[in-house]
């Protein structure tokens, strides 16, 4: 009975238990991997709206936005922060890519993190931008990371929020104003003109 007994008290020693106990490790965090299902949809949005961007589909484009869209493109000169509806966030990019003779965007190495039904996908881009200028260069490249907020809405994923965070750029910026006024022409020549509540404060 005796070897009985102190052979618990010594497994109570040495597995931690009563006064002696050694406090419990906290827990490691776990950062969940978003599912490959959730990963295809999320970056496939974002394909699309370089797509649409490129080959002028903007119809297309308001499909893939919510509502409402928190734009902040400051970072490149263009007058464009904050909350504005998704019609008028299409048709500021329908303004300025309509006044280029043509654009490329590349989206790569896509970083997709889900909680719930909110997502955030930053990814690398590169973009051309290619206008008929008199004198100067006539291209304007931009690179660096674009970061796109999503929701999940009806089993769908939504762009709400748009940031552009460039980190070099080359060639004739001016191109940018260049495309904003040619592209307003151009829309309007066409009998599709911005509605005038789009225009205020474009630069």
């Amino acid at each position: 009975m005796r070897w009985k007994t102190g052979c618990i008290a010594a497994l109570m020693v040495v597995c931690g238990s009563g006064a002696n106990a050694a406090p419990a490790a906290p827990p490691v965090p776990v950062t969940a991997q978003p599912s490959w299902q959730d990963f295809n949809a999320v970056t496939t949005v974002a394909y699309r709206f370089a797509e649409y961007l490129d080959m002028r589909k903007w119809r297309e484009m308001r499909t893939i936005f919510y509502d409402t869209v928190d734009t902040d493109t400051t970072a490149i000169g263009r007058k464009t922060r904050g909350p504005v509806s998704a019609d008028e966030h299409v048709w500021h990019v329908k303004i300025q890519e309509t006044g280029f003779e043509g654009t490329l965007l590349m989206l790569s190495n896509p970083q997709v993190t889900i909680e719930g039904d909110r997502a955030k996908l930053v990814a690398t881009f590169y973009g051309e931008h290619v206008a008929a200028v008199a004198s100067g260069d006539n291209f304007y490249t931009v690179g660096g990371y674009q970061t796109f907020g999503m929701r999940r809405v009806g089993g769908r994923w939504l762009i709400d929020s748009f940031i552009l965070s460039p980190t070099w750029q080359k060639g004739n910026r001016e191109i940018m104003s260049i495309g904003i006024k040619r592209g307003i022409e151009r829309l309007t020549a066409a009998g599709d003109p911005p509605p005038p509540e789009y225009l205020t404060g474009r630069d």
